[in-house]
């Protein structure tokens, strides 16, 4: 989903995510908003899959930067 969203920034403030063009398209593919960058879906899924969880992906694809023993 494009739609605004806010995110809890414990101790900081929250953090809300926008588009390039400050748009939002609503129900959208994932393959969609990849190929066109959209941030907001972009996020949201990192949300839900985890950051350790995602670094461990683009380090199995060979991102060697992305190694989630460097964060955690």
């Amino acid at each position: 989903m494009d739609t605004k969203t806010s995110f809890p920034g414990g101790d900081k403030p929250e953090y809300v995510p926008e588009n390039y063009d400050g748009k939002f398209r609503g129900p959208v593919l994932v393959r969609s908003a990849l190929a066109n960058s959209l941030n907001v879906p972009a996020v949201k899924m990192l949300s839900m899959v985890g950051i350790k969880d995602m670094l461990q992906m683009g380090y199995d694809m060979d991102c060697r930067r992305c190694s989630p023993r460097r964060i955690f």
